[in-house]
């Protein structure tokens, strides 16, 4: 690959694509754009602003924000000025935030609003380094107590002078700092302890663009929907370093609420984010399919029917709406399937791509039929893209073929080793820690069982979550959850059992179908506590859970379950922010239900 740094690639990227739009937001009805001539001037001035507030080269800054073009500016502007960012999830409460903060030694904080700084404001008696915070909202009238910290403003920076990027010298980040030199920290989600510092070259993060560019046509014309907020590294790097360097559009999503709208104004061509949205739109589709005209719901369920290639093989070879379809496949595509597709994600959506959980086969199999390939891949904080399904080759139920560039070995055990560009440097501060997870050849063990069939991936598991039941027998939780969670009806699953007699299952409802399940059966309710008690209910889940499991072993089906009468949530500490489930969390909130359970 070509060893650049961040700053020299948006230098570039400046230069190549001046006049085409970089970053979008809705900015009332319409949408508003920087150009990328905005976005290199705009960097610039942040990089001299934040010189100018003291911060020199290697200095840690915190950016605590939702996502925004703001948030780009700024990590642009730190990479720029030669500093390293230190991206923090708003949802964190102050004691993680506090932790990350003081661990990192950052001496700068970026916040975007009233809420974020009263979080500073609160434990600012506790932050060691921190010496500078800067406000992106400028509605703020009245700020809270933060001491001795010093308070800068978001468009203070922007209105310093600076010079054009050409002018190398003036800006670190292109003159004076290696590919090879950290780019940023981002602390790992934490579901087994304390977040871990994960050093992150510029390298690491710009080879993941890099190696899509040579399996997936990606260029100029390309429009990417950003929905994942950027302190995640799929976003990161597959959904803001790969398009600016490509001279693609990032427009940013409002929310879950805003998708629908969205997908058809905007109309992208690629989209990125976990499985469970597309696995919402995916059931959103479905549930208003069943409300429509009999006439249009058979015609709707004819079409996907035919236009999905081999419903049970698991590779899928042809792109969608192609030629190579069959003649019934073509006469949905153009009856009914273009003007679906049109209507639920705009009519140019050429890829999504999926990670950071598994993809149920049902919602892969649908957006096939629907003309949207979901390209399910898989990557970790620490390697931030390992492999992808690949346009035109997707073997449903793996996360793909290694990307160029990267080496993957299966161990003794199972466990997944991979090496390559996107290999993180080690943990910060942490060299035992480094040292437990990189050996000595450089392989990183991701602590994920999985194999390789045909060259594609296939994960089982994490090797920290293999239950061992009381009889000696090894459970995997992980692929008997994702067969739960084929049920229309189950949300979220959770296994249990490690050391005990039998595989017991805490299970989130899909509330929305089940309300309409018991209006159906006539089933009074006023709380989803009174639902999930109620015995018709419970024989329903009792049925789903026989129905989905009755492939495995008995040992591995779940004998005995429980309901809960809300989803799991990051700020409940049941969810990292990243959305993946803290078993030892869940395991200590609910224990008497499970000690009950296991009895």
């Amino acid at each position: 690959m070509q060893l650049i740094t961040i700053g020299q690639m948006i230098a570039d990227a400046t230069a190549k694509f001046a006049d085409n739009n970089a970053l979008g937001r809705r900015d009332g009805e319409n949408y508003r754009y920087l150009t990328y001539s905005d976005l290199g001037s705009r960097s610039a001035a942040i990089a001299i602003g934040l010189h100018e507030l003291g911060l020199v080269t290697g200095d840690r800054i915190a950016l605590l924000s939702e996502s925004r073009p703001e948030w780009a500016l700024l990590d642009l502007g730190a990479q720029l000025a030669g500093l390293v960012t230190v991206p923090i999830y708003p949802s964190l409460p102050g004691a993680q935030i506090k932790h990350i903060l003081n661990d990192s030694g950052s001496v700068a904080i970026v916040v975007s609003d009233f809420a974020q700084l009263q979080k500073i404001s609160d434990i600012r008696e506790d932050l060691v380094y921190l010496k500078h915070v800067i406000l992106m909202s400028e509605t703020l009238k009245s700020a809270p107590e933060i001491g001795n910290l010093m308070l800068k403003r978001f468009n203070d920076l922007l209105s310093v002078q600076a010079p054009p990027l050409s002018d190398y010298p003036a800006y670190p980040g292109i003159s004076q700092i290696s590919p090879f030199d950290i780019a940023t920290l981002i602390y790992t989600s934490g579901t087994t302890g304390e977040p871990k510092g994960v050093m992150l070259s510029h390298q690491n993060l710009l080879a993941t663009g890099y190696a899509a560019c040579q399996i997936i046509d990606i260029g100029p014309t390309d429009t990417f929907l950003s929905f994942l907020p950027p302190c995640h590294i799929f976003e990161r790097a597959g959904g803001y370093y790969l398009p600016l360097s490509v001279g693609a559009s990032i427009v940013y999503s409002e929310g879950a609420f805003a998708i629908a709208d969205e997908l058809t104004r905007i109309q992208p061509t690629i989209m990125l984010c976990v499985p469970r949205l597309f696995e919402a739109m995916h059931e959103r589709i479905m549930e208003k399919a069943t409300k429509a005209p009999l006439i249009h719901r058979k015609l709707f369920q004819w079409a996907i029917k035919a236009a999905q290639p081999g419903n049970r093989e698991s590779r899928i070879t042809a792109p969608p709406y192609s030629a190579k379809r069959s003649p019934i496949q073509r006469v949905a595509e153009e009856w009914v399937l273009a003007g679906v597709r049109k209507k639920v994600a705009g009519g140019k959506l050429r890829y999504f791509v999926s990670g950071g959980a598994p993809l149920n086969p049902a919602t892969a199999r649908f957006w096939i039929a629907i003309g949207v390939p979901i390209l399910e891949g898989y990557g970790l904080t620490e390697f931030p893209v390992v492999s992808v399904n690949r346009p035109g080759d997707i073997r449903i139920g793996t996360v793909g073929p290694p990307m160029p560039g990267v080496e993957v070995m299966l161990a003794e055990d199972g466990e997944i080793y991979v090496r390559g560009d996107c290999e993180m440097r080690g943990y910060y501060n942490q060299p035992e820690a480094s040292a437990d997870t990189i050996d000595a050849d450089g392989w990183f063990h991701t602590g994920d069982i999985g194999s390789i069939e045909n060259g594609s991936i296939r994960i089982t598991d994490r090797k920290k979550d293999i239950l061992v039941l009381a009889n000696g027998k090894n459970v995997a939780p992980q692929p008997i959850e994702a067969k739960l969670k084929q049920s229309p009806f189950i949300a979220e699953a959770v296994l249990f059992g490690d050391g005990e007699n039998q595989v017991v299952a805490l299970l989130v409802p899909v509330f929305e179908r089940l309300h309409g399940w018991a209006k159906e059966h006539r089933i009074e309710f006023h709380h989803d506590d009174d639902l999930v008690a109620n015995p018709a209910v419970r024989r329903l889940y009792k049925q789903e859970i026989s129905r989905q499991c009755r492939d495995l072993a008995d040992f591995e089906k779940p004998k005995r379950f429980d309901l809960l009468d809300h989803p799991l949530s990051v700020d409940s500490g049941e969810l990292t922010p990243t959305l993946k489930v803290r078993r030892k969390q869940i395991a200590e909130k609910y224990r008497e239900k499970l000690q009950v359970l296991s009895h």
